[in-house]
């Protein structure tokens, strides 16, 4: 059974980068994702590897967007390390695909 958190757009593009990193690498890692819960501010750990399910909804959030520079840079690095000298540039979840 899985559980649900709310976090940033930054937060949530960068997790979710490094799950693609990871999983392309066939390495795993486990990471401490800054987020609100039932219980209010905290922080979740996920497991993140090759054989992970994350995913990731905009929701409706009356509160300031949680915003963690130092934690996204830290997982911008992580991406790096698997990806060797690639890295994008910005979060693949953001790009524009026409087809």
């Amino acid at each position: 059974m899985g559980d649900a958190f709310i976090t940033g757009d930054a937060i949530a593009d960068a997790v979710l980068d490094y799950g693609v990193a990871l999983a392309n690498a066939g390495h795993a890692d486990k990471i401490e994702v800054p987020g609100i819960g039932r219980d209010g501010d905290g922080r979740f750990d996920l497991l993140i590897g090759p054989a992970s399910q994350l995913s990731a909804a905009h929701v409706e959030h009356t509160g300031a967007e949680l915003e963690d520079p130092e934690f996204v840079a830290d997982i911008r690095e992580r991406i790096t390390h698997q990806t060797g000298k690639w890295a994008p540039t910005e979060s693949a979840s953001a790009l524009d695909w026409d087809l």
